[in-house]
């Protein structure tokens, strides 16, 4: 095939007249570019598509030009060319027929079942993630600002263009561009949760809150809003809280609680403000209506507040109430294991300075609901990485069990060692985690695993530092996958 190509292209330089020989050529290129990407070969897949895409500029009436420029596209992301990739996906973008006003505008086209507007607003956000990771944020915003140019009535074209100065850091720009938004239309939903965001993002808290009660006013339907205003209403609550302010935490779940009135944990937190000021008649009925939901959540923040209160009777009856309500499945035991051990038995240190350590039957306790859970599991590698998940950033030390477990279960997984090495940094064994790490590197050799290397290599430099570990998870479960790119072809 690549003969046919070769031979087609230089018969199409010698006749560039003749249709019949760049229809060839096309062809050919394009079966080439797609066994190229069947065999991941995807730098001999952009350099086929390219000779189709200049064919298809030439001549257009060969055929048609989207479809090869999302593969290139895509392909360019597959190589981690990310400007390249953002340059495909404007390209693209710029095939798509022009919004001309909300008045005077035609019901838009669609293909496959989805708008173009919201094919628009997915390649634009694919166009900004692809400039930040090649590190270049400001051409995204340029390329944003010339599409606001051209289109200065598309409100939510400028909706963008905001949460891409609020993700550069340009938080003051983006709010400034929000407030010109909902100049030209106050009831602008997309404007008002991101001013909702982007005042959260500057401690604004109440007037957060604010923007969010004004999309309900505006959709009372508004699920995202709902949840993030009960969200934000719930965490100022609880900074009340646990600063003493019990009154004023109480008076915010109560304005919670109007929108989400069978929310169990807030039902909880309004029984714990009563409880907490010696009002245990009054906090009892928000206790009985969190536990009628019959919903795990309940049972978690019942047992966890009276696990705080070290009072084993009232949580091992939570523990039944939960069993006979048939919600304590396998990763429920686990939750309350984690619950015993990271918040009862060793908090994290701003709580620990307030609360005295727990009396030990807590951490067997812990122990042995975990056990409970794993033995429950119908998957015990996702068990054990979600129990990792859970000590990994505040006890390091809980996770190393549970990573030498994931070890044992896969002994043939060089990213299981990895995460094992990981956690003994945390805990600063650097003697065994180099072990560890030799160990990941000698069976990724073996199994091929190149993509392994690097980071393995990465770890053993950092290992030894003070600061290993301080600054998020670069090295530890998860941090080594990329976020899922959604590669359908919705053309």
């Amino acid at each position: 095939m690549e003969d046919a190509l070769r031979q087609s292209q230089n018969s199409s330089a010698l006749a560039p007249g003749d249709p019949w020989l760049h229809r060839a050529t096309l062809l050919s290129a394009n079966r080439l570019a797609m066994v190229a990407r069947d065999a991941g070969d995807w730098a001999g897949a952009v350099e086929c598509w390219q000779i189709v895409r200049s064919l298809l500029e030439r001549h257009p009436n060969l055929g048609a030009l989207p479809p090869i420029v999302h593969n290139l596209a895509v392909a360019y992301e597959a190589l981690e060319e990310w400007e390249d990739a953002a340059e495909a996906w404007a390209a693209l973008l710029n095939t798509f027929p022009k919004r001309r006003g909300r008045a005077s505008a035609k019901p838009a086209p669609e293909t496959g079942g989805v708008s173009v507007e919201e094919k628009s607003a997915w390649i634009r956000r694919r166009i900004l993630d692809n400039y930040k990771r090649a590190e270049l944020p400001e051409e995204a915003i340029t390329y944003y600002k010339k599409a606001v140019k051209a289109e200065p009535d598309n409100l939510d074209l400028r909706v963008e263009m905001a949460s891409a100065l609020l993700a550069n850091d340009q938080s003051i720009a983006a709010r400034n561009e929000v407030q010109r938004i909902l100049e030209k239309d106050p009831k602008h939903v997309g404007a008002l949760l991101l001013l909702a965001e982007i005042q959260h993002s500057r401690y604004e808290y109440p007037a957060a809150e604010q923007a969010l009660i004004r999309v309900l006013e505006i959709d009372p339907s508004h699920e995202v809003a709902r949840k993030a205003l009960v969200q934000r209403m719930r965490e100022r609550a609880g900074n009340f809280f646990d600063s003493g302010r019990h009154e004023q935490a109480q008076e915010i779940y109560k304005q919670a609680l109007k929108y989400a009135p069978n929310d169990p944990e807030l039902l909880v937190f309004l029984g714990q403000s009563e409880l907490v000021r010696g009002r245990k008649k009054e906090a009892q009925p928000y206790f009985d209506a969190a536990l009628t939901t019959r919903r795990p959540e309940a049972y978690l923040s019942m047992f966890l507040l009276w696990g705080r209160a070290h009072d084993e009777d009232k949580a091992r009856d939570i523990l039944r109430g939960a069993e006979e309500a048939g919600v304590a499945d396998a990763r429920f035991y686990q939750r309350l294991g984690v619950i015993c051990l990271t918040m009862i038995v060793h908090p994290t240190p701003a709580l620990s300075s307030r609360r005295p350590k727990a009396p030990s039957i807590w951490e067997e306790w812990g122990q042995q609901l975990i056990e409970t859970g794993l033995e429950r599991a119908d998957d015990r590698v996702d068990s054990l990485e979600y129990l990792m998940a859970q000590f990994e950033q505040t006890h390091p030390a809980i996770a190393i069990e549970y990573a030498q477990r994931l070890v044992a279960l896969k002994p043939e997984d060089p990213e299981a060692l990895l995460d094992l090495a990981y956690y003994q940094g945390r805990v600063k064994d650097v003697k065994g985690a180099k072990v560890t790490l030799t160990q990941a590197e000698r069976l990724a050799r073996k199994l091929g695993r190149k993509d392994l290397l690097e980071p393995i290599a990465g770890m053993r430099q950092e290992i030894g530092s003070p600061y290993f570990g301080m600054f998020g998870t670069l090295f530890g479960p998860g941090g080594l996958d990329m976020d899922a790119l959604d590669m359908e072809d919705f053309l």
